[in-house]
């Protein structure tokens, strides 16, 4: 693929709504300027920022109501609540390394595969043996009938 091709492609992805790149700069941009912004901005933004919270919250709720509820009955070292303070406290930081790691690497190893890799090679899979299988299900039938003749 040449560069003009490439640089059309990125240019589309870096300029899509929601591309990470799109919404890294914004942020800078807002938090720069954060004194022009206007207040019905500023309000969405916090509601926005309110929306995040609450999430989060629920979130913790629910992995709380887990291992009270259902992780009892399984030998699991539970976490310190030292441990628990400090997933809480850079639940913010985790979140946006989860973004990157499980949703933005992947995106972009997958487009590159697509775009720099070509073709890519058909993996046959193995097949089962079914010869075995087909045998021993006749054997069952037959003996069955044989034992239902009894």
């Amino acid at each position: 693929l040449r560069f003009p091709a490439w640089w059309a492609i990125f240019t589309s992805e870096a300029t899509r709504a929601g591309s990470f790149i799109s919404t890294a700069s914004l942020g800078i941009v807002l938090t720069q300027h954060w004194a022009d912004v206007p207040s019905r901005a500023k309000f969405l933004l916090s509601l926005t920022g309110s929306y995040m919270a609450w999430q989060w919250l629920w979130f913790w709720i629910a992995e709380i109501a887990l291992w009270q509820t259902l992780l009892q009955q399984f030998p699991i070292e539970h976490p310190s609540p030292a441990r628990w303070v400090a997933l809480i406290l850079s639940m913010p930081t985790l979140h946006g390394v989860n973004r990157v790691v499980f949703l933005i690497l992947p995106t972009v190893h997958a487009l590159y595969h697509a775009v720099f890799v070509g073709e890519l090679a058909y993996v046959c899979a193995p097949k089962g043996v079914l010869r075995p299988c087909l045998e021993e299900a006749n054997e069952r039938s037959t003996s069955r009938k044989w034992l239902g003749a009894l």
